[in-house]
């Protein structure tokens, strides 16, 4: 295979689907892909689902005989109602992938995630939480990041 004319790039894209959810994805110059250079990028974020949703993923796919409705009916065992509180929004939450970069050619990687709480989870009635978040980088030109 040649390469294209000088100044010119060609990319492919396509469209994937995972747990439901479209996922864009461009491959770069492909060029950059023959030397070596590998970059990808989400164009969106992808919504994962919750962990309730995970767990009977698990025993619906993998038998794994622990159901969603066992895993919530374990909070009824937490005496303090804003830990029970807590542990249902916690099993509850959407989990979404809103960062997630590769690129080979310059060493970096980036990788981002949050976990929407709905209701929020609150502490005393004082302190009110209705999402985590966190994001990983690293890049060669400095030192990693969190």
């Amino acid at each position: 295979m040649s390469s294209p004319p000088t100044g010119t790039s060609v990319t492919i894209s396509a469209t994937i689907e995972i747990l439901g959810n479209t996922i864009a994805v461009n491959s770069g110059d492909l060029a950059q892909l023959r030397r070596g250079n590998f970059n990808f990028s989400l164009t969106q974020p992808v919504v994962l689902g919750s962990i309730d949703d995970f767990i009977q993923w698990l025993d619906d796919n993998l038998h794994t005989g622990v159901s969603a409705e066992e895993v919530n009916n374990l909070g009824q065992y937490i005496p303090i109602t804003d830990l029970r509180n807590a542990y249902n929004s916690f099993l509850s939450a959407t989990i979404t992938i809103t960062t997630l970069t590769i690129n080979t050619a310059t060493n970096t990687y980036a990788f981002g995630a949050t976990m929407s709480f709905a209701p929020p989870i609150s502490i005393l009635g004082l302190l009110k939480f209705d999402g985590i978040g966190v994001l990983i980088s690293h890049s060669s030109k400095g030192s990693p990041s969190l």
